[in-house]
């Protein structure tokens, strides 16, 4: 009795988890017709810029600034074949969904390495998307490329989990970038 009620009560947890965050996802999608405030204002001007100068000095802004000198440039790396195919709203909203499912797959590979359970690959995966402060930093203050960072972490730690008392072969080196 007690075991299905605490599955029930996780169930419920993590439908209300999914449900908040689809919320703050359809949010995101709104950003391609409303021009975003917060970090994803900066984003978008910052994908706008890597698309007109690359890693050079932007001269349109004051006296013009190096692009990546204070922020880490692999969201936008991510997001240079979606600039591309698309424009730059639309190539944000599409490293956005990227860095959502690298996120998941990063998760998934994760749990894989502990042999984890899929109930509990869903309830942590709900548990670092939706709870409130990654939805405030994740949707609503736009601090994706934190996500992405997270997305790492999940992929690097289980590889170097995987090779704690193994020996090294060339699938370890996916590691070092």
């Amino acid at each position: 009795w007690q075991n299905v009620v605490v599955t029930m009560l996780f169930v419920v947890i993590v439908l209300l988890g999914v449900l908040f965050l689809s919320f703050k996802v359809l949010q995101v999608f709104n950003y391609l017709h409303v021009f975003p405030a917060q970090d994803f204002a900066s984003h978008l001007a910052r994908l706008y810029f890597f698309k007109l100068h690359g890693f050079g000095v932007v001269p349109e802004w004051y006296n013009g600034f190096r692009l990546f000198d204070h922020y880490f440039p692999g969201f936008y790396f991510l997001g240079a074949p979606f600039l591309a195919m698309f424009g730059v709203r639309e190539s944000f909203v599409a490293t956005v969904i990227a860095v959502w499912v690298l996120s998941g797959a990063g998760l998934l590979f994760f749990y894989k390495t502990f042999r984890g359970s899929l109930n509990g690959f869903f309830g942590f995966l709900v548990w670092l998307l939706a709870n409130p402060l990654s939805v405030m930093a994740f949707f609503v203050f736009g601090r994706v490329p934190e996500l992405l960072a997270w997305a790492f972490f999940f992929f690097g730690f289980g590889l170097l989990w995987t090779y704690l008392d193994k020996q090294l072969d060339a699938r370890f080196y996916w590691i070092i970038p």
